[in-house]
């Protein structure tokens, strides 16, 4: 793997202080590959390592320096503010239109997020496919409600994530999730899934 991509590596995983410190283990890496310390007298040699431990160091640490200083500074978004109302009642509106098929109705009030990320032709496919054929809902029970300030592959929250155990009126029982997000300060619904209902959840 070459350097630049070591680093690229690093940064992602911890920014610009991943990168100062990075650079440290990479430096000494690359100078022991040249095996030059043989080739110099022995106060020469010294006097390299202390003078490469001595510039590294103070480099990884300019470098995690700024990365905790700029952090500390940095403005948590408006976004991660709770609202103040519970995210239920957009929940049920968006299940409403849903279960009457009205998949148009319901894509129109998922969150920005959401239509950046599914276009609304792929989003009435998806329900067209799933839902459209199970019939109507015979019974819905709520599993859990929970709140949530991030989620894995989602962009920034909060979101609640509810979570029901589905009849159908053909097709049988399934786990069904909708996540909402909040959105300038309300509740939209950022995803609707329906998986197969497992032994674990509905034995």
């Amino acid at each position: 793997m070459s350097t630049g991509m070591d680093l690229q590596a690093l940064g992602k995983i911890a920014g610009l202080g991943g990168i100062a410190f990075g650079a440290l283990v990479l430096i000494f890496r690359d100078v022991i590959r040249r095996n030059i310390f043989p080739k110099l007298r022995q106060e020469h040699a010294y006097r390299l390592i202390s003078l490469i431990v001595t510039l590294t160091f103070a480099i990884a640490g300019i470098g995690i320096g700024a990365y905790v200083y700029l952090e500390r500074d940095k403005p948590r978004s408006v976004a991660l503010a709770f609202p103040q109302v519970s995210a239920q009642p957009a929940i049920d509106a968006h299940l409403a239109l849903t279960d009457q098929h009205r998949y148009a109705a319901a894509y129109d009030k998922l969150s920005d997020d959401s239509k950046q990320r599914f276009a609304q032709d792929f989003y009435l496919s998806v329900f067209e496919a799933q839902h459209a054929p199970r019939g109507r809902i015979v019974g819905r029970k709520l599993y859990g409600l929970v709140p949530a300030d991030q989620l894995q592959g989602a962009p920034e929250g909060p979101f609640t994530v509810a979570t029901y155990i589905t009849d159908f009126e053909r097709g049988g029982r399934f786990i069904e999730t909708v996540i909402a997000q909040a959105e300038r300060g309300t509740w939209k619904v950022f995803s609707h899934t329906l998986n197969p209902c497992v032994p674990a959840m509905c034995g």
